[in-house]
């Protein structure tokens, strides 16, 4: 699983925040209208940057599963530790690299659609 630094809950609290002041803008003073923009225009960014944190978060699981599985067959096989647990392993990577695949796709559709800010 991708590193609790980078976590999706971080970015749903940016979007929640950005929400909140959002419906204060469109029902608060233009005084504050100043400080309203440059905290979406922050909270914007850190969006854009929790997004690639985890985008990059998951590369590295791909590249770790990815070295798993090159390392541990050939230990496998020394061991002499086949029969029905070569296809459990095998199943495991091939479920697990999915599911990264199908978590990245859904952090790429979720950011793609987010617009903070005046739109």
């Amino acid at each position: 699983m991708p590193c609790s630094r980078c976590s999706p809950s971080r970015l749903s609290r940016i979007i929640d925040r950005a929400r909140t002041l959002e419906a204060q803008l469109a029902a608060g003073s233009p005084s504050a209208a100043t400080n309203a923009h440059a905290q979406l225009a922050a909270l914007a960014r850190r969006a854009q940057l929790i997004s690639r944190a985890i985008t990059l978060c998951t590369i590295t699981a791909f590249a770790r599963l990815r070295r798993d599985r090159d390392a541990v067959p050939g230990s496998l096989r020394e061991l002499r530790y086949l029969g029905a647990r070569g296809p459990v392993f095998r199943y495991r990577h091939v479920t697990f690299f999915a599911g990264l695949l199908f978590f990245l796709r859904e952090i790429f559709v979720a950011t793609a659609n987010l617009r903070i800010g005046p739109h």
